[in-house]
This record gives C-alpha cells, structure tokens and sequence, in this order.
C-alpha cells in the first residue's frame, strides 16, 4: 500500500511511501495512490486529479527511473501536464533546482518538431542525434544545422547554448589555425535570491531561443547583443577525449608503446600497456596542421641496442618524397628544406626529453631487453561509457633497416591479417579491422584515414585488440621507424552534454537567426495565455517512510521557493509557479 501524507513542518511537501514504490520507475503507483485518496481526505482535499500543473518528484533510492516529464493526463480543471523525477532528495538543492528547470522545460524543449529555421536560404527542421552521427562517420559535409544532442530532446555539445538548462554549454570562442576555437568554460548565471533566504549559486536558466520555443519571448527580440544571431560549431578536432592517433612498437599483445597524439590534437605522449609511467609534451602553436594542406607531425621511434627513442617534430616527410611535388604546390617550387623522416639521427638521441618543433626532438625513452615483434599506425579509442569519433590522416609508414631505407608498399596494398604478431614476414604491410565499423579511407595520393565512430570504443590495450591499424615487422636490428600524421577529426557524440566540460573544439563556426525561427503548431499547444501561473507540488518519495529524513524534506522546500523565483527569471516572468499546497 502506498501512503500519501503532508509533512507537519514543511506543509507544502507531500512524502509518498510503500513498497509500491520500488518498480523502476515509482511514479505510476505513486500517481494511482494520490488519484485513489477521498477527496474529503486531509490529503485528498489538497491534491486531487485537476489541480495540478505538474508534480516535481524526488525519490530516496538507487533507482527512481529515468529523469523526465511524464505520466502526464487530460484530468479536469488542470490537465495534468507531467510528473517529473528530478532526482534524490538528499542532493545538493542547486542541482534540484537545475534539474527541475531541465525536466519542466522539457514541457516545451528541445525538439526538433518545434520549430523550423532557415540553413543555406532554405528552411529547415534540425538533424536528428542519429542523422549527425551517421554524417559524421561518413566523412561527408553537415547538411544541417548541429543543434539536437542528448536522445534528440536537448541541445548538442556545439550549439552556444548557455546558459540553456536543457545541457545548454557556454563557449569563449577564438580563432587559431585558420579555424574558430571553441573552449567550453561554466558562464555563471546570477544566485537566486530570495528574501529570508541565503543567495543560491546555481547553473541553468533558459537562453533566447528556450524562450521563443516556450512562448515567452517574440523570435524577433532574441539575441539583441548579437542582432539576432545563434551559434554552433561544426567540430574537426578536439580536446580532452579519450583517443590515441599514431605510431606503435609492439613487444607482445599485453605490450605495446604507442606514441602520438593523446587525448588532445596539441599533445604528443608515449603510452605503454605495460604500466610504465605516461610521458606528455605540449607541441605549442607553431604547430598549425590545418592552415596548410598536407600539414603534419612527423613520429619516430629509434631503436640503438636495447634503447628506444621516441622522437617527433613539425613537418611532413612524405611532401619531401612526392615525385608530382609541383602538383602539391600548386606549380611552384618546393622549400628546399622539408624535412626527411630519418634527418638527425647521427649524435646522443638521449637529449632532453621536451619538444621544440623545428628538429627532432626526444620525448621520451626506455631500454627493453625483448624483441619487438611489429611496428606501425594506428587510431584508437577507450571509455565505452563516453565513446567519441576519432580519424587519423597518415601520410607515410617509412622503415630504415639498419642501414638502407625502405619504401613500405601502399596502404591500398595491406594484406588482411588477424591472429598473433609472430611470424610476419618482412617488408610486407599488414591491416587490421578487428571491429566492424571502423573505416579506412584514401582520399588521395597521398594520405590514409583510419578512423572509428562512435557507437563504442576500439581500444588496443593489454590483450584487447579492437583498433584499426596498419603494421610491419619489426626488424631484428638497429632500425628507425616513422609515420608523418595528423588528427584529421576527433569528437565527443551530440549526447556529451556537460561531459564535455574543459575540452576544446576546433572547427567552422556556423550561425543563423532567431528572427526567421518559426514554431510549429506542436510547440504552440502548449503555450499557455502569458502571463501564466502554474500549480506544482512538490513530493518526496521512497519505498519506506524512515527513509526520507526531516533534512531532506526541509531540502525539498527549499528546492520549491527557488525553483519559483528560477523558473519565473527564466521565463521573463512570463510563467510563475505557485507550489504551495
């Protein structure tokens, strides 16, 4: 049985409790107890079928089901319009309020059947999640505005959406490298103040376009500072993701060095499987790999004896090696000094381990007595809980055995392998794709891209072997081994969300205007006639009674009155809030 009862203290708080309530999702059971109560009831008198707007719920528990507006009905006078779970009691009150602001706008956001707007002088409805996903695997330009994220009913990681509580990020936005630069930084939205209590630092309002989809705000007054104009970023690259693009030395499948770009397209890292410590180096701004056509960095890994040096520098070995090297430069001649994979080899390799750009510099080291079984390129991702886009553009795969340099045949010209490392035959280049979806593109004479989607992560880590790559025997010897190679594209799914906190995006900054934003006739049926006031109540809920705690229901009150004073801010005072009982 289910009891419904209002707190003594807090009287504007109703508490549900029963073990009806421990189903995956307690608001169905919760809804039939309240809808049963007498209307003549202490309770039944003050929450009744069409006297309320919405229910804002929380329940003490590992589990009340997914966060979200539901379990609305057509009662009368009120038709009630949803139960929101805005999470337990016991959290902290501003990450109530900001869920509550999230879970009661999702009455009217973000949808893409809400609105149509104007992209490439047409008008248009906005890409799905899946319709982003798929062109973005594709390699193929967006064809659409990259505004829907999260299960398609909040904003994308790229839109300038703060300070949206419908995951609304909040970007500086530079230019860098002949591309905009997106560096995601929490722009602070005012305390919530409100007389008698202390000021609440919080996290999530509505922006222009929130207000437009809601009614609140005409299209034609949105965005004064920027005339009109809403922003979003067609990402390449990335940073602070879970991704390694480049070289490997592998000593047995539980021990592999990898050395590349790690996790950022401005950080070179020597990684090994075995435990050893991670070595990082920051290539600075004189590397600019996308202002220039074939722009790259050039990785190395030296062997002399039992030492190995890992080694990188600007540059691309493989426009050096070009016969049509007029092609490339448009007709004109060549730099007389681009730099050669295996230049700067004679001397002490050790060096200090640090990066200047201009010459090989020594990363990092280590001395291992094994022989390693295979060298080459590679791009992989980890974290199936955040599962990102990773390509790599490969220019070269380039061996000097000894003394003699050899020229690897064409990565269109790979054998097909799978199975153990030991016995590859020499000179022979070798591909795998241990998992389907990954791809390997030649859109040139030039360059390789080995890329992965996002649909899981294809990590290649002490016996785990899902990456796509390309590689060779290791020779017996002394031998130097290099690729000339770049992050082409790296980035998080539209349903990062705030996941995507500290990271950088790179990319073609896009806009359009909320002046030609058109809300269809869906949006407009939940309008209500502004100015509005809606009818909430507010419930804590838990199988058993004991379990929600006099601190949590005083929480509770306090997450009501400031999510009043939030939800009328937001709303331009459009749309106020009466959640007392």
């Amino acid at each position: 049985m289910v009891t419904i009862e209002r707190h003594a203290t807090y009287t504007n708080i109703l508490l549900a409790s029963g073990p009806e309530l421990g189903s995956s999702d307690y608001r169905a059971a919760m809804k039939s107890a309240i809808y049963a109560l007498p209307a003549g009831s202490p309770v039944g008198s003050v929450i009744r079928p069409g006297s309320y707007d919405f229910w804002v719920s929380a329940f003490v528990g590992p589990d009340g089901g997914e966060a979200g507006e539901s379990y609305g009905d057509s009662s009368s006078p009120k038709p009630l319009q949803a139960i929101v779970f805005i999470g337990n009691p016991g959290d902290t009150t501003a990450q109530l309020v900001d869920t509550a602001m999230q879970e009661v706008g999702h009455r009217w956001l973000a949808y893409s059947d809400t609105f149509t707007m104007l992209w490439n002088s047409q008008r248009v409805s906005l890409m799905s999640q899946e319709t982003i996903a798929q062109e973005a695997n594709a390699g193929t330009p967006f064809t659409g505005p990259l505004l829907m994220g999260r299960a398609d009913q909040h904003w994308s990681p790229y839109f300038q959406a703060a300070p949206s509580a419908m995951d609304g990020n909040g970007y500086n936005i530079m230019t860098e490298d002949s591309l905009s630069r997106w560096d995601f930084t929490a722009i602070p939205v005012p305390d919530i103040e409100i007389t008698g209590l202390p000021p609440l630092a919080h996290g999530a309002l509505y922006n222009d376009l929130d207000r437009v989809l809601m009614g609140v705000l005409p299209a034609a007054n949105g965005y004064p500072s920027s005339e009109g104009q809403f922003q979003w970023i067609e990402p390449r690259v990335t940073s602070g993701i879970n991704c390694h693009i480049g070289i490997f030395l592998m000593f047995s499948p539980s021990d592999i060095a990898f050395f590349g770009f790690y996790m950022d397209p401005r950080t070179v890292s020597l990684d090994r499987s075995n435990g050893a410590t991670r070595v990082d180096a920051a290539v600075g701004l004189g590397y600019q790999p996308f202002s220039q056509p074939y722009g790259a960095m050039m990785f190395r890994v030296v062997r002399r004896g039992q030492n190995y040096y890992f080694q990188c520098r600007n540059g691309n070995s493989t426009i050096a090696a070009l016969q049509a090297i007029g092609a490339v430069f448009g007709g004109a001649v060549p730099p007389s000094n681009l730099p050669q994979m295996f230049d700067q080899l004679s001397g002490d390799l050790a060096g200090a381990h640090s990066f200047n750009g201009t010459d090989f510099s020594t990363v990092a080291s280590f001395t291992e007595a094994a022989q390693p079984l295979a060298v080459g390129v590679v791009t992989k991702t980890w974290d199936p809980n955040h599962p990102v886009l990773a390509e790599g553009s490969f220019f070269s795969l380039e061996l000097m055995d000894g003394t003699s340099i050899v020229t690897l045949p064409s990565t269109r010209e790979a054998v097909a392998h799978s199975g153990p490392y030991v016995g590859l035959q020499d000179r022979r280049l070798y591909v795998e794709q241990p998992q389907s979806g990954t791809w390997i593109r030649h859109p040139d004479a030039v360059q390789t891209l080995v890329g992965v989607p996002w649909s899981q992560s294809y990590d290649q880590w002490n016996g785990a072997n899902y990456a796509p790559k390309f590689f060779t025997k290791a020779p017996t010897g002394d031998f130097a081994f290099g690729s000339s190679l770049k992050v082409v594209r790296s980035m998080f799914s539209p349903a990062t969300g705030g996941s995507a906190l500290g990271t950088s995006m790179w990319g073609v900054q896009r806009s359009a205007s909320v002046h030609d934003v058109q809300t269809t006739a869906a949006a407009r049926s939940h309008w209500p006639i502004f100015p509005a006031t809606y009818r909430m109540a507010f419930i804590a809920a838990a199988q058993d009674r004991s379990a929600i705690t006099d601190d949590m229901v005083h929480n509770m009150d306090l997450v009501r009155q400031y999510f009043e004073q939030a939800f009328r801010e937001g709303t331009l005072d459009q749309i106020r809030v009466d959640s007392r009982l």
